[in-house]
């Protein structure tokens, strides 16, 4: 899978079909390029990293903000289903960075399984258990491509919700688009 990351200056560098919805108005709040307004509902619902490094800036009402590991958003569809369904969200934005400690978690074994033995008095074969179960949902080999692979299945299950993979950059906290083919 290819996968390019797309910076946004201007609602201009903002592929048409986000414009003028609240994608474009992520883009504004967080860049503080638009006077924050009041929202008496929020448009968009988020799915992010639960990196303490994203800081994300945004009125209040403006979105539903769910942070998982690696932005997996199979470990939250039933919120999202809850967002599309009952809150009437218009949009959803799943949003991964760069040096996302998800992408290194198969280098973290033996520290995560002798830190639960260790600080929380667990058994080693309970710790492997641990390990082993999370790693395989919710390790991830680029975050880049993880969001456009899960924005492109969120497509499918919402077709009628406005999708966007979108990537924080922790250093200087710009995000961009995620670009790639379309799945066939």
């Amino acid at each position: 899978m290819s996968v390019r990351l797309v910076p946004v200056r201007t609602e201009s560098d903002l592929a048409e079909e986000y414009r003028r919805s609240p994608i474009a108005d992520l883009f504004r709040h967080h860049g503080e390029r638009a006077p924050v307004r009041s929202y008496e509902r929020p448009p968009l619902v988020i799915v992010t990293c639960m990196d303490s490094r994203i800081s994300l800036r945004l009125p209040e009402t403006f979105a539903f903000v769910l942070r998982t590991a690696g932005a997996n958003v199979e470990s939250v569809l039933f919120n999202l289903d809850f967002a599309v369904a009952v809150a009437g969200v218009e949009g959803l934005a799943i949003i991964g960075h760069d040096d996302c400690a998800m992408t290194a978690v198969g280098r973290s074994r033996e520290a995560f399984e002798s830190g639960l033995v260790r600080g929380q008095g667990w058994t080693p074969e309970r710790a492997a258990s641990a390990y082993e179960s999370g790693v395989s949902w919710f390790g991830i080999e680029s975050a880049r491509e993880s969001v456009w692979a899960s924005a492109q299945a969120l497509r499918k299950r919402y077709p009628r919700l406005l999708v966007a993979p979108l990537f924080y950059r922790v250093g200087d906290g710009r995000l961009e688009m995620v670009e790639g083919a379309e799945e066939s």
